[in-house]
């Protein structure tokens, strides 16, 4: 059995999931399977640059190196049940990937094209967003 992890800021799409699924584990392969935008350029300056700094962030404080941390994900159920996720934030899916990527596991980034945010604002920058992201990151940090 898989789990998949999906952000909920409606840039996802039917396409992304079936790319996704064309790539998920065969025997012996990857174990996880996650997705990182080929077009930022339909984000918000703003946004492009607070995901571009949280990915040079998560390389610096934990050695990982993906090119995106926030994509949907494939994880056998198992393997997800394996680790601690000590976080509600946004950086949920961030602090799974470097646990895993530390214990070992194989991860395959496929690359997906995003949809631009059809309405309502983004919530990341919010005091208690910040704070738990931060919280994560510290959880996670470089030894």
């Amino acid at each position: 059995a898989v789990v998949f992890l999906y952000p909920g800021d409606d840039e996802g799409s039917d396409a992304q999931l079936d790319a996704l699924l064309n790539e998920m584990p065969r025997p012996s392969a990857v174990a996880v399977v996650t997705t990182y935008p080929t077009n930022p350029e339909v984000r918000p300056w703003g946004r492009r640059v607070l995901s571009r700094g949280f990915v040079v962030l998560v390389h610096a404080m934990t050695g990982t190196r993906l090119r995106y941390y926030n994509g949907i994900t494939g994880y056998p159920t198992a393997l997800i049940r394996s680790i601690p996720i000590t976080t509600d934030s946004f950086a949920y899916q961030m602090q799974a990937l470097v646990r895993l990527i530390r214990a070992g596991t194989p991860v395959l980034e496929v690359p997906v094209t995003i949809s631009p945010r059809v309405a309502g604002r983004s919530h990341a920058l919010r005091l208690r967003n910040v704070w738990g992201v931060g919280g994560a990151l510290w959880a996670v940090r470089a030894r």
